[in-house]
């Protein structure tokens, strides 16, 4: 009865793990989820802000396990988070940061190791194959 059990609870899923602001993506480690982390993500996010007296494209890409049901909001969360440091920037240098160009993608799965770093922004809202893609120009 005891073998039955483990083996129709199976092993914890398998996803890369990155994160380009920590050092880059060239060799993502292998990390085993979490207790409710039931898919593999690849997000990426991309938006323009003036650092000095030029406006500068910054991008990052990350890679890990998450829950299926925050993915949704995932593209919310993480654009409040960058406007709420863009006002902190304000605060400290009274100049507008420009946060402008605002794009995020999500690429979702669910089997070992099947999310990867090449990901591409796609236009629209997309909830086929389990990819959300949202771009908002600010």
């Amino acid at each position: 009865v005891m073998t039955s059990v483990l083996v129709l609870g199976g092993e914890a899923l398998q996803c890369y793990q990155c994160d380009t602001s920590n050092g880059g993506c060239d060799s993502p480690s292998n990390r085993t989820c979490g207790e409710g982390e039931d898919m593999c993500v690849t997000y990426k996010t991309s938006y323009s802000s003036i650092v000095g007296t030029e406006r500068v494209k910054v991008e990052h890409t990350h890679l890990s396990c998450y829950y299926m049901s925050d993915l949704d909001d995932y593209c919310v969360f993480e654009e409040a988070s960058q406007r709420v440091q863009q006002g902190m920037k304000f605060l400290e240098t009274q100049r507008d940061p420009g946060f402008r160009d605002w794009k995020c993608s999500v690429k979702s799965c669910d089997t070992d190791l099947c999310n990867t770093v090449n990901i591409t922004f796609n236009s629209n809202t997309v909830a086929q194959n389990n990819t959300v893609a949202q771009n908002n120009t600010v």
